[in-house]
């Protein structure tokens, strides 16, 4: 029997890539989307049928209905990929009343399927678990503070996790995947535009849906599997004022909050 990989989020642009990529694998893809209506056309996009699942991540109940119906429809996962993610761009006293559901879905979410598939994972002897987390989860940005702070919380928790459970020697693997600048929906906002003078470094779903599976089929614990987030996260090595510059750069509309004439500001 093949294996199966079950991927959140999976009708967005990188969750439909690693879909693509573990179909080619000989693997048998379960999806989990909020849209009922992109999932209906997943066939047409990836050539076969498979089993779908419609959650909202913010909702506790509807993750843990979830987590039972995979069980009982017995395609409870070998791979389950954490990928659903969403961002709100905007100055932090802007972002308070999304602040939650962005924690929710990013981190919270995790946080509940993890704790399921570790006990499923554990009556099996055997199973991955894969968070895809952000550069954003290494280095900060400014105007992206929900953001930040629920892709840090995924990469200590994945990593916490991962150490815990290699001491008490329980063979589930907990991977981390930290992707850079990628471009889909949460780079493309009408809140924030990517600066033109930086597109050349966005890297593309499909090639960056590729580097994710050859990484989880290779057994690496953590992927960074675009070039500008290993670049980003050479030069944060080098200092804060080099992370500042970073975000000062990302955010400018013009020369002169380039050089710090004007202030920067999304709206």
């Amino acid at each position: 029997m093949s294996k199966k990989v079950l991927i959140t989020g999976i009708c967005g642009g990188l969750g439909m890539e690693m879909a693509k990529g573990f179909i080619k694998k000989g693997y048998q893809v379960i999806g989990v989307d909020i849209d009922d209506l992109a999932l209906e056309g997943l066939e047409d996009k990836l050539g076969q049928e498979i089993p779908t699942f419609v959650c909202d991540l913010r909702n506790r109940g509807q993750i843990e209905q979830l987590c039972m119906e995979v069980v009982h429809k017995g395609v409870f996962p070998d791979i389950w990929i954490n990928n659903a993610g969403v961002a709100t761009i905007a100055p932090f006293m802007e972002q308070i009343d999304s602040f939650s559901d962005v924690m929710d879905i990013n981190f919270n979410s995790i946080l509940y399927t993890t704790h399921f598939c570790v006990g499923e994972m554990m009556k099996r002897n055997q199973g991955m678990i894969v968070n895809i987390a952000s550069v954003a989860g290494h280095a900060p940005c400014p105007y992206f503070t929900s953001y930040n702070a629920s892709k840090f919380a995924v990469v200590g928790f994945t990593r916490s996790l991962r150490h815990e459970l290699k001491l008490k020697k329980i063979p589930i693997d907990v991977v981390l995947v930290s992707p850079g600048f990628v471009d889909t929906n949460i780079i493309n906002q009408k809140s924030f535009e990517f600066p033109d003078f930086m597109k050349f470094m966005l890297s593309k779903p499909e090639v960056t849906g590729k580097e994710i599976v050859d990484g989880i089929l290779k057994g690496k614990n953590e992927i960074f599997p675009t070039l500008n987030g290993k670049l980003l996260l050479g030069l944060g090595k080098v200092g804060a004022p080099v992370q500042d510059m970073m975000g000062h750069l990302m955010n400018a509309k013009n020369w002169k909050q380039m050089f710090g004439i004007e202030k920067i500001d999304p709206k």
